[in-house]
């Protein structure tokens, strides 16, 4: 500030349009005031007030203040894991830098579609983690926005990925089983990536099986097994996320033989001396499945017979056990799949009862006859011992060409076709002892023309045992004639 009458005092307001930014002394006619504007034009004023010898005055000065240049900043990318496995988690760190300063703002993470924003620290850095990233090799570009000082850059780093390594193990249920029982494997595949996909193969002894996974497992289940131990692995396929593998030191599969049962029965207990009895072994097991082998009849140590199984029976036909109680014991002797088993019971056997020998004997009342004429056959019966016959029965089926007339039996009842009638004539009785003797009359009515044969033939039976059973039967033949 100066004047022609000398130096001015007195204090100067500088201002921005109406607003005092401040006031300063002059000294030495001279008033300095510091600013720091914003970016854009601006308009100062420096207004002197005067004093008692100097008058006001005022001054004004138009400032125009650019922005400065940003200054460049570079991207430094690191990775904690390159290569990495399919699901490791890896931290990707940005460190952004530029000259004069620490550069703030945000990082945009970006690949494929993904983009991820991270705000960068105060030192200027900014750290992204992640686990799925797919197998493969993975641009990952990092752009940084800038501020009002730094600007903004681009870097980007390429992340490969591997596949994850994988191990499997196999258990079975249960182990060890018996033969036919059903067996569970159970292959599980683990992986530090996560739950692998894919297939397992199973292989147990010759047995070959492949399954799919599901939830990290695979199950295979199976009864053929053979008797032994039996060696079981697994091999898992992989996919693409995830290495195959091959199960080590799986424990063997042990199958033991099936247990069985065997169950004894006779035909007839008691039976009677020299009377064929049958026994039947039947020989099961709990899986359902059925034996194979043979089954040793045995009464007490001695050896009846062997026989082979058929179905789960053998059956041994015997009709040379002495009367007595006999201990039978039906031994089966096992394969290779079934265990061995056995069962006995007591067969008791009596004597046998005292013989009857029936005698039968018939004769007509004349050996030829006429048509339309009344034949008549007398049949005799008699036993001849040893003992008494019990439930004797006489049965004579009529001829051909004779109908019914009647009948008489001098012991028991008969039953006879109606007359008129072709049939059989059987009569029973209740008990014929020793000695005595039978008489039964058949009267039949001739129907068969001259010329023809009447064979009329009648047979006795008992529940006695008869010592000689070829003379229980008796045949009458009459010729038919004409009537003249």
């Amino acid at each position: 500030m100066s004047s022609d009458a000398g130096t001015p005092a007195g204090s100067v307001d500088f201002m921005e349009n109406s607003t005092v930014l401040g006031t300063v002394n002059l000294n030495g006619g001279t008033a300095t005031f510091d600013v720091s504007p914003a970016v854009g034009p601006h308009t100062f004023i420096a207004v002197y007030g005067g004093n008692t010898d100097f008058a006001g005055s005022s001054a004004s000065l138009d400032q125009v203040v650019n922005a400065p240049q940003p200054v460049a900043t570079t991207i430094n990318l690191d990775s904690s894991a390159n290569p990495s496995s399919f699901g490791q988690t890896i931290t990707i760190t940005a460190m952004v830098s530029g000259s004069g300063g620490i550069p703030s703002g945000t990082v945009d993470f970006n690949w494929g579609s993904s983009t991820f924003t991270q705000t960068l620290d105060s030192s200027g850095q900014a750290t992204f983690s992640t686990s799925v990233l797919a197998v493969g090799t993975t641009k990952v570009t990092v752009v940084y926005s800038g501020d009002s000082n730094f600007a903004g850059s681009t870097a980007s780093l390429d992340l490969v990925v591997n596949q994850a390594a994988t191990t499997i193990g196999v258990t079975s249920s249960p182990n060890p089983s018996t033969y036919g029982q059903l067996v569970s494997f159970t292959a599980t595949v683990s992986s530090n990536g996560g739950t692998p996909t894919g297939t397992v193969t199973f292989t147990v002894g010759a047995i070959s099986a492949t399954v799919t996974i599901a939830s990290g497992q695979a199950v295979f289940t199976i009864s053929n097994l053979t008797v032994g131990a039996t060696s079981v692995s697994a091999v898992y396929s992989g996919d693409n996320n995830f290495l195959g593998s091959t199960s080590t030191s799986a424990p063997p599969q042990t199958v033991n033989q099936a247990t069985t049962g065997t169950t004894l029965k006779s035909s007839l207990n008691p039976s009677v001396a020299g009377v064929p009895v049958d026994f039947t072994a039947t020989v099961t097991s709990g899986n359902g499945l059925v034996p194979t082998g043979s089954v040793q009849f045995q009464d007490g140590s001695s050896v009846l017979g062997t026989v082979a199984l058929s179905g789960g029976q053998a059956k041994l036909t015997v009709s040379s056990l002495n009367a007595g109680s006999h201990t039978i014991v039906a031994a089966y002797s096992g394969d290779a799949n079934f265990q061995a088993s056995a069962s006995q019971f007591n067969q008791n056997v009596s004597s046998p009862a005292p013989g009857a020998d029936l005698v039968i004997a018939q004769i007509a009342s004349d050996r030829k006859v006429e048509p339309r004429e009344l034949l008549v056959y007398f049949i005799g019966v008699a036993n001849v011992g040893p003992g008494a016959a019990q439930g004797a029965v006489v049965s004579d089926a009529l001829p051909p060409g004779a109908t019914f007339a009647w009948a008489f039996s001098s012991r028991g009842a008969c039953t006879t076709p109606a007359v008129g009638q072709n049939g059989t004539v059987t009569c029973r009785s209740t008990s014929l002892s020793k000695n005595a003797f039978w008489v039964i009359t058949v009267a039949v009515r001739v129907n068969a023309r001259a010329g023809s044969t009447l064979t009329n033939t009648a047979t006795v039976t008992s529940s006695t045992v008869d010592p000689n059973p070829l003379n229980n039967s008796a045949t009458a033949v009459v010729k038919v004639v004409n009537d003249d």
